[in-house]
């Protein structure tokens, strides 16, 4: 059982310096710049649909408009000498409505034109954003492999323990002590308290249990899962 616990305590010094680690400022701001770049680059495809739908919708409105002025052109061509007055009202309210369109078709091509300089812009700021994110990351980044680097003995005198430990502990207990660990149970052991409650949890451990617990030394908690050791 002691080297058990030994193993369980190094893991909790592993457990600590990982969440130094990972609770660092450094680590933080590499988290934040990666979100801010995967979503600029999720906007950036936005934009870019957006920019493909104005230009499509600009260009039928340039073809419409061209014709407008097709239209205007032969109307206005026509020999007013060879046309009744009536043709000629016809030929004038023609002119009138399509030069309206005409009007209408301009100004709708103004306001696309106004939206597609604004996707441009929008593009460029979030370009330079991304770029200014990435060298941050960056920065980040090597200060961060810089603290774990130190760091790094550490760990792995760690682990060398661990791995003498574990020919030294017994095999039951230690496949029992893995398995709860790979289901990221920590502390896996935990001690009687008060003769009669679970160290985790603190429930009461019934009678039954407590017999087995007398003669193995051990016993699994029914309620928190964890393995009740007696000190």
């Amino acid at each position: 059982m002691k080297n058990i616990l030994r193993l369980q305590e190094l893991d909790g010094q592993l457990i600590k310096l990982e969440r130094e680690c990972n609770s660092s400022n450094e680590k933080q701001i590499m988290s934040k710049m990666s979100q801010y770049v995967k979503e600029a680059q999720n906007k950036s495809i936005e934009l870019e649909q957006n920019a493909k739908k104005i230009i499509a919708d600009y260009n039928a409105i340039k073809q419409d408009s061209e014709k407008q002025y097709q239209d205007i052109r032969q109307l206005v061509s026509k020999d007013e000498k060879t046309m009744t007055l009536e043709e000629m009202q016809k030929v004038m309210s023609s002119i009138t409505q399509k030069t309206n369109d005409l009007y209408n078709l301009e100004k709708r091509l103004g306001q696309i034109s106004q939206k597609m300089k604004d996707i441009l812009k929008e593009f460029e700021i979030t370009k330079n954003n991304v770029v200014k994110a990435r060298m941050k990351h960056k920065e980040s980044k090597q200060k961060y492999e810089e603290k774990i680097a130190k760091i790094q003995p550490q760990i792995d005198q760690i682990q060398k323990e661990k791995e003498e430990l574990k020919t030294k502990a017994n095999k039951e207990l230690l496949q029992k002590y893995i398995d709860k660990r790979n289901d990221n149970m920590y502390p896996v052991f935990v001690p009687l308290l008060d003769g009669k409650q679970c160290g985790a949890c603190r429930i009461s451990l019934p009678s039954k249990q407590m017999d087995k617990l007398k003669e193995k030394k051990f016993t699994i908690c029914e309620q928190c899962g964890r393995i009740i050791y007696m000190d």
